[in-house]
């Protein structure tokens, strides 16, 4: 396929071996993944039904390398956790909250937890973890006035957020332990 409205293309490294692997080609709510060695297709997920807007915004390989997690877009966006090798998706539940005005755009698996994520965006910078009803937040930063534009985990307790207003923050377990502003 070409790249176009109907299709988007995405090529993953593999966290684990450090190899491209796998090849994803979105068609709205189908994401059909293909091994790269043998161009056969592994697995094809949809988006869960319980997901308002059927369409991706963000997605990234789990820690162990045998599962993804997909952000659907906003507004209402929800994380759902697919495994590659079960028939079923892991887990599904909402990124955003309806009552705060905070849009999830970026996703970021944990690199020793499969059933962690991070989310940031507009106003939005959550550590989120998979609970017996979806997903629930790990502390107390939410990213209120912060526009997340880069995130990224640095050890499985850590991440950093760059926001547009030039500055980085360090989040430990869900609670803000250090910013800093970059533009000085």
């Amino acid at each position: 396929p070409t790249i176009n409205e109907k299709f988007l293309i995405h090529v993953f490294i593999d966290p684990v071996d450090f190899l491209i692997n796998y090849k994803i080609l979105i068609n709205r709510t189908v994401i059909n993944v293909y091994d790269l060695e043998s161009l056969k297709k592994v697995k094809t997920l949809q988006l869960a039904p319980e997901c308002p807007v059927q369409k991706v915004s963000n997605m990234c390989f789990t820690c162990d390398s045998k599962g993804m997690a997909i952000l659907s877009c906003e507004p209402d966006a929800f994380i759902t956790i697919y495994s590659f090798e079960k028939p079923d998706l892991m887990v599904t539940g909402r990124a955003s909250n309806k009552n705060y005005p905070g849009r999830a755009t970026l996703l970021q698996c944990n690199p020793g937890d499969i059933s962690m994520v991070t989310v940031g965006g507009d106003n939005m910078l959550k550590i989120m973890n998979k609970t017996e009803k979806g997903f629930g937040q790990l502390g107390t930063v939410k990213g209120e006035n912060i526009v997340v534009t880069a995130l990224t985990w640095l050890t499985p307790e850590i991440i950093i957020a760059g926001s547009a207003d030039m500055e980085l923050y360090f989040v430990e377990t869900g609670e803000l332990k250090a910013k800093y502003n970059i533009a000085n």
